[in-house]
């Protein structure tokens, strides 16, 4: 059997009052219910630890010393308690996101600012990966919710909210005459920048050219948004980017809409099984507000 906490707080009773029955008193509990707990403690042990002088129960030489562990272990155990019933009274909780860099810039901050203002006591922690990585992650509990891209199935995994993204055509500023609206013919003979091939916003982007009958070969392939962003802003070619990534402000870059429409779904998931606490529904509020 493990070493029992009741009789170890029973043996720091005993030595604390100087006697069975104060500890007896003290704890309510009849004084032959002390001595067996000393007793069976002694006993576990192979040592003995408490000594009568007089008429005071006093420790042993192995009492002492264990008493030490035992006021140790006893503080532990309320500093336990009082931290549990923190989280009980909402007072403290834990949420770990997952998501991918574009994200994790632009649409991060507004969520992680949103749980700092409604519930402060809560600790964040964010990872960065791609859509794949994030869905492992969230498989093996090593996060509690992923933004990550759709389509993305994987079993135990629940869809919690789908958030709808544009993509938009980026071009220089220094282009001169740029289309309304940019059709996927628009880019047939113009240096291309598009995302590295073997994720889910390539993909999109690639069916967007393909249901149009259109070929076109990428001058660049990237895996970030912000390095295609320099490329263009350099002159360097043309490319495709999520509309939360971009913006007109920028002195050096324009953005169209596409012609047919496009867009990315994002989509805020975490396990079927996941409970539900404090922190948990803190973050899916913050999510909902986008």
């Amino acid at each position: 059997m493990p070493l029992d906490f009741n009789q170890l707080e029973t043996f720091l009773h005993v030595i604390d009052t100087g006697s069975f029955s104060g500890a007896a008193i003290r704890i309510g509990l009849t004084q032959p219910a002390v001595s067996l707990q000393i007793r069976t403690l002694e006993k576990y042990l192979g040592v003995r630890l408490v000594e009568r002088v007089g008429k005071r129960a006093m420790p042993s030489a192995a009492g002492q010393e264990l008493a030490r562990y035992a006021q140790r272990l006893q503080a532990e155990v309320r500093s336990a308690e009082a931290h549990m019933k923190r989280y009980a009274g909402k007072q403290l909780g834990r949420v770990r996101i997952g998501t991918g860099s574009t994200a994790s810039i632009h649409l991060l901050p507004q969520v992680l600012r949103r749980i700092r203002n409604t519930a402060p006591e809560i600790e964040i922690s964010v990872i960065t990966g791609d859509s794949a990585s994030m869905a492992d992650a969230l498989s093996e509990n090593l996060i509690d919710l992923a933004l990550i891209n759709l389509p993305r199935q994987r079993r135990g995994l629940v869809v919690e909210r789908t958030l709808a993204d544009p993509l938009v055509g980026v071009v220089p500023r220094s282009a001169g005459d740029v289309p309304p609206a940019l059709t996927p013919g628009d880019f047939k003979r113009l240096p291309l920048i598009l995302y590295e091939r073997g994720g889910a916003m390539r993909r999109v982007i690639d069916d967007w050219f393909l249901s149009a009958h259109v070929t076109v070969q990428p001058s660049m392939e990237l895996g970030d948004v912000e390095g295609a962003k320099r490329f263009v802003s350099a002159g360097l070619g043309w490319s495709i980017l999520p509309s939360i990534a971009v913006s007109n402000k920028d002195p050096d870059i324009l953005t169209r809409p596409l012609r047919p429409g496009l867009r990315r779904s994002l989509a805020v998931m975490l396990r079927q099984d996941k409970v539900r606490d404090h922190a948990i529904r803190s973050a899916l509020r913050a999510f909902a507000s986008l």
